[in-house]
């Protein structure tokens, strides 16, 4: 079996057709990837600053809430001294 170059020819064009669909295919596949890391990295992103705002207020609150507890704490020291210096007389 022989072919002619109009055979040839379409052989050559179908071989190219192919493997120009598979190289578009896996460019647009790391497209979609590197797409899809950057999506993923942002989101990453946006969740450390969130966690780090969030742990930066909470650190804050507890700094709030440890001078109250010493404010209370002084408070109820000096009503107990007061109590007992009541219960002296």
């Amino acid at each position: 079996m022989t072919l002619d170059s109009e055979t040839i020819i379409a052989l050559i064009g179908f071989a190219t057709t192919i493997s120009g669909y598979l190289f578009g295919r896996r460019k647009a596949n790391n497209e979609a990837d590197r797409a899809a890391y950057e999506a993923y990295s942002y989101a990453l992103e946006s969740l450390r600053k969130e966690f780090e705002a969030r742990t930066e207020t909470m650190r804050n609150e507890y700094q709030e809430l440890k001078q109250k507890y010493e404010t209370l704490e002084a408070e109820n020291t000096t009503l107990r001294n007061k109590i007992q210096k009541l219960e002296e007389r």
